[in-house]
């Protein structure tokens, strides 16, 4: 099991407490790391994580599924979650709607534009 990962999905869920969200970690991974509810309200996130930045400043999240054989193919995140959480090792992190995140790799900077709590997380 990787640290890193998990102490970025730790991460996630004391930001959606202090939120005043309720939350879990499924024990089998299906593709959502954490679940978070408040009232009738389900979101289901999936984490990712990254601890070295590249020359250019920025964090580069892999966003492609491992596949039976080993290869890394594209994966459609909006099928499987609400939203795909990105957390840096510098206490940086950055949420985006999961739709948003069709792209095979992200790269993200401090002051990008997902670096806050989506409003409908907040309220």
């Amino acid at each position: 099991m990787n640290t890193l990962a998990k102490a970025a999905e730790k991460d996630v869920e004391s930001l959606l407490l202090r939120a005043g969200w309720n939350t879990s970690c499924p024990s089998v991974d299906t593709g959502v790391d954490v679940v978070a509810i408040k009232g009738s309200r389900v979101i289901r996130i999936q984490v990712k994580s990254c601890c070295r930045q590249q020359s250019d400043g920025s964090y580069r999240f892999d966003l492609r599924k491992k596949t039976s054989g080993g290869r890394r193919t594209p994966r459609d995140w909006s099928a499987d979650v609400d939203f795909v959480f990105f957390v840096a090792d510098r206490g940086l992190f950055w949420a985006a709607r999961s739709c948003e995140c069709m792209k095979s790799a992200v790269h993200l900077r401090e002051g990008d534009q997902f670096s806050s709590l989506p409003q409908e997380i907040v309220a």
